[in-house]
């Protein structure tokens, strides 16, 4: 299952690990979120990246957790996740941020409440 909240036909679509967690970045960041249920879901991506192509989406930012840096089940998973992405001649981008915070929803939730 893949879950998906923001513009369908956004140039930019950041790709992330659970439901709740983009539902939450979405909510502080405004920016189109895809989810899927667990790192190693990715090949349940291929039909939402075929929709988002036809859409006009160019860019994908892929936001798993930090722990892709120290886990590597998490970064093989999401090295797979860019070569479909790539598959589908996106731009991928791999976003990084303070380690402290694991999910994209925790360092979005503590930047805003600066």
């Amino acid at each position: 299952p893949v879950h998906f909240i923001g513009d369908p036909a956004d140039q930019i679509v950041y790709v992330t690990e659970g439901a709740l967690k983009a539902n939450i970045a979405h909510s502080f960041s405004g920016k189109t979120f895809v989810a899927v249920a667990g790192v190693s879901h990715y090949k349940a991506l291929e039909p939402v990246f075929q929709e988002l192509k036809r859409n006009g989406t160019k860019q994908i930012v892929e936001a798993y957790d930090m722990d892709k840096y120290t886990n590597s089940h998490v970064e093989r998973s999401c090295m797979e996740m860019i070569k479909i992405a790539n598959s589908f001649g996106f731009q991928v981008h791999r976003l990084r941020w303070d380690e402290k915070y694991k999910g994209i929803d925790d360092w979005l939730a503590n930047k805003s409440l600066k």
